[in-house]
C-alpha cells in the first residue's frame, strides 16, 4: 500500500518487502511481468488497481505456475491516504506440493507532499506449504513505520523501524536513521546508520540519481 521503492532514500531495503517465507522465493521487491488496470486518480479520491501476471519469480529457476493476482484499493483524503491490497499466487516447491500463498496489507500515509510525512505499513501472509517434504501451512507478518522531516529546502532526515515474523526464523527487527542532502529534485546524497541484531550497527553512504 506504500511504494517507497519509487525513490528509496535509504540504502537499507524495506525488510517486509523482501521477506521470504519458507521455500517460496516470492517477495515484493523483485519486478514482475504482467498487466495492470487502474481506475480513478492515485493522488486524490478513490483509486482501484488490478494486476495479473504469470506465477513466476525472477532468478528462482522455478517453473511458471498459474497466475498471480493483486487487488489494490486506495482513498486519498487531503494529507491522509488509506490503502489496502491482497496479492495471491502459487509457487512450485521442489520435492513437495505447490505453495499457495497470499499477502494482505494495509497502509496509512500522512503528509506525503509536505515537509513532514509518516508512512505506516502492516502485512499479514499465509502459505499453504512452509516446510518440505510434509505439507505444513503457516502465517507470517511484517510492517514498518517511517518518519521523514525536511530540515531545509535541501536537507532532510528520516527514521524507520521495521519488523518481520517469519517461520522458522521467528521475530526480526531493525531500525534506520538517515541524514540526506538533495542538491536537485532527482539527486540524493545520504548517510545512514542501520541498527539490527546482526550485525548490530552498520553505516552506509550513497549518492543516488533517479530518472
Amino acid at each position: 500500500p506504500v511504494d517507497p521503492e519509487t525513490f528509496r532514500d535509504t540504502y537499507q531495503p524495506y525488510t517486509p518487502y523482501v521477506q521470504i517465507v519458507g521455500r517460496n522465493p516470492f517477495n515484493f521487491f523483485d519486478p514482475a511481468m504482467g498487466a495492470r488496470v487502474s481506475i480513478g486518480d492515485a493522488l486524490r479520491g478513490i483509486n482501484l488497481q488490478l494486476f495479473a501476471g504469470p506465477g513466476y519469480t525472477r532468478e528462482s529457476e522455478l517453473a511458471v505456475t498459474g497466475v498471480d493476482t493483486e487487488l489494490y484499493a486506495q482513498e486519498a483524503m487531503g494529507p491522509f491516504t488509506l490503502s489496502a491490497w491482497r496479492y495471491a499466487g502459487s509457487r512450485p516447491i521442489p520435492g513437495s506440493f505447490d505453495d499457495r500463498f497470499e499477502r494482505v496489507g494495509y497502509g496509512f500515509t500522512y503528509g506525503q507532499w509536505s515537509r513532514f510525512s509518516s508512512e505506516t505499513v502492516y502485512i499479514n501472509g499465509w502459505d499453504s506449504n512452509c516446510a518440505a517434504p510434509r505439507l505444513t501451512g503457516c502465517t507470517s507478518t511484517g510492517g514498518f513505520e517511517q518518519l521523514r522531516q525536511e530540515l531545509s529546502r535541501n536537507v532532510f532526515a528520516e527514521a524507520r523501524y521495521e519488523w518481520t515474523q517469519t517461520p522458522p526464523a521467528g521475530l526480526s527487527h531493525d531500525g534506520v536513521l538517515l541524514l540526506g542532502y538533495g542538491p536537485t529534485e532527482n539527486m540524493r546524497i545520504t548517510v545512514e546508520n542501520v541498527f539490527a541484531a546482526s550485525p548490530p550497527n552498520t553505516m552506509n553512504a550513497q549518492f543516488t540519481i533517479a530518472y
